[in-house]
């Protein structure tokens, strides 16, 4: 039972990494052209208008960012290494409830100005600068310097499988322009005010992105909407399943040792009865 209230605590801990009442906009990497499937083509049809719509016609949005990443090389002093770089604004930390364990998070006016700042995670930073704080020092993004403006919280390995610890992450526009040079997102990031709104929120940005889309992909929608709703739901069904099932193991293993107890008990009576 402590296992089981472990694993469930456990999940609750990701969920709150997670971020509460999100939904993500995600393209979809396959659609087909001339009647002909082509698979893994990065779809590029979710950009600015699209988040400024959304931001627009939907009341319920507390906070959102845009993402994009890719995978880069960065250097620091003679050390390299390839990492995730994400774009994001500000709001995409208070999102996720993540802050710097040194140095400090960029702002608005930094990605307002695409400055060359960097946060780095907790592994990126212990394998270029060891125990030393980097803050302030000098790195190099696909050979653009950038300048460390801290080092994230220790988060670890999420319900997605990525380590976000290994990444790094710098202004939505600075990567947009100064590294990627993209027009489109790779994610839209929303939080809704309140969880019992989500199942009608998502259908409200599924409506406003389909109207939006319809001559850019007339085979059928180029994006998806990720409900966090559903994700926690299927986990705590999950989590129900694993508790009875232990609860269930325990229940029997206690039975057969009560009996067995029972037994050697009677026929100790039994003998002394004689």
């Amino acid at each position: 039972m402590g296992y089981a209230a472990a694993g469930r605590e456990k999940v609750f801990d990701q969920f709150r990494r997670m971020g509460s009442n999100l939904l993500v906009v995600t393209p979809l990497q396959s659609r087909a052209v001339g009647g002909r499937a082509r698979t893994g083509a990065p779809v590029t049809t979710l950009r600015e208008p699209d988040y400024r719509a959304l931001l627009s016609s939907v009341p319920d949005i507390a906070a959102s960012s845009p993402t994009v990443s890719t995978v880069l090389r960065i250097r620091a002093g003679d050390l390299t290494k390839q990492t995730t770089i994400v774009g994001c604004k500000p709001a995409w930390f208070a999102i996720r409830d993540w802050n710097a364990s040194s140095g400090a998070l960029f702002t608005a006016a930094d990605d307002r100005a695409a400055r060359r700042v960097a946060l780095l995670g907790a592994t990126v930073a212990r394998e270029l600068f060891g125990s030393a704080d980097p803050t302030g020092q000098r790195i190099a993004i696909n050979r653009v310097p950038f300048a460390v403006g801290g080092v994230l919280r220790e988060r670890g390995q999420g319900l997605d499988a990525s380590d976000e610890d290994a990444q790094v992450y710098v202004p939505l526009r600075t990567a947009m322009l100064r590294l990627m040079n993209v027009e489109y997102y790779s994610s839209i990031v929303l939080q809704v005010e309140s969880r019992q709104r989500l199942d009608n929120d998502a259908l409200a940005v599924q409506t406003i992105l389909a109207r939006r889309h319809r001559f850019a992909d007339p085979t059928g929608p180029d994006f998806q909407v990720q409900n966090q709703k559903s994700l926690i739901d299927a986990q705590l069904a999950t989590l129900a399943r694993m508790t009875f099932l232990l609860q269930s193991i325990a229940a029997s293993m206690l039975l057969v040792g009560s009996m067995g107890i029972f037994g050697v008990t009677w026929i100790g009576i039994g003998h002394r009865v004689r």
